[in-house]
């Protein structure tokens, strides 16, 4: 005979220090019942676990940092195993995310995914978005139409590292390299407060960062990113200094092993 599900059902039983250490390593989120001086929280809502320690777990919400205690975490959701997919897979293009949310000097914007292209060992997707049909003036903002992204991948050593490529109309807005299983280097930031455009803001929505990183963790190359890898990406000024770095580019495809992402 089935029963309605209860609440009590979707609760774990007990949720500890090393279940939270775990979520973050792999890029989860937890579900929590009270959020503490952040009234507004939805206990349906994911939120995204920075640290812990005495049983009090620090959460990023919208940029802000907030505390919650641990035995107020309704449940722990990771990314595991189950859910990466190798990008050689044909379902891979259900894991981007189907919109950016992107924020300007000229206000917020929602871009859908348009187009995806997966040449190994390259792989990129675009966002677009027609702002002249929303207001009817092509002057209206001054907003490019398409957002894309280019993942450059490259055996180094014993591991993978993927060189990504982030463009907003002809603009170069964030050049970065991920390596497993946890280094972002930044080697272009063209985002809030940037020197080679300080009048012009970019940033992404907390909810796109996040949907980012879920889709970077998903990578069958052992990335295990969070939220404050990526503080670059951010609309806070204060949250990222850019440092420039060598940004390793793809010189030659010898020795490329394309079974080494399945």
């Amino acid at each position: 005979m089935k029963r309605l599900l209860l609440f009590e059902d979707f609760k774990q039983s007990k949720i500890t220090e090393d279940d939270i250490i775990k979520c973050i390593k792999t890029g989860g989120k937890i579900f929590t019942n009270i959020v503490r001086d952040y009234p507004d929280n939805n206990p349906d809502l994911p939120v995204s676990p920075i640290s812990v320690s005495d049983d009090i777990v620090t959460v990023d919400i919208d940029g802000q940092n907030y505390e919650v205690k641990l035995k107020d975490i309704i449940r722990v959701e990771n990314i595991n195993e189950s859910k990466k997919i190798s990008v050689l897979d044909p379902n891979f293009r259900d894991l981007i995310p189907p919109t950016m949310d992107i924020i300007t000097s000229n206000g917020k914007f929602s871009l859908k995914l348009s187009d995806v292209q997966m040449t190994f060992p390259k792989l990129w997707f675009t966002y677009h978005h027609s702002t002249p049909e929303i207001s009817g003036n092509v002057l209206s903002d001054g907003e490019p139409d398409f957002l894309g992204f280019d993942f450059n991948f490259q055996k180094q050593d014993d591991k993978f590292e993927i060189n990504v490529e982030n463009t907003y109309g002809d603009a170069m807005m964030f050049e970065f390299k991920l390596t497993p299983p946890n280094v972002v280097q930044v080697g272009h930031y063209n985002g809030v407060n940037s020197k080679f455009d300080p009048n012009y803001a970019f940033a992404y929505s907390e909810k796109s960062i996040s949907d980012l990183i879920d889709f970077f963790n998903r990578f069958t190359i052992g990335l295990q990113l969070t939220r404050e890898d990526f503080n670059f990406l951010d609309s806070r000024r204060d949250s990222y200094k850019f440092e420039r770095v060598d940004s390793r580019r793809i010189n030659s495809f010898n020795g490329f092993n394309l079974r080494g992402l399945l």
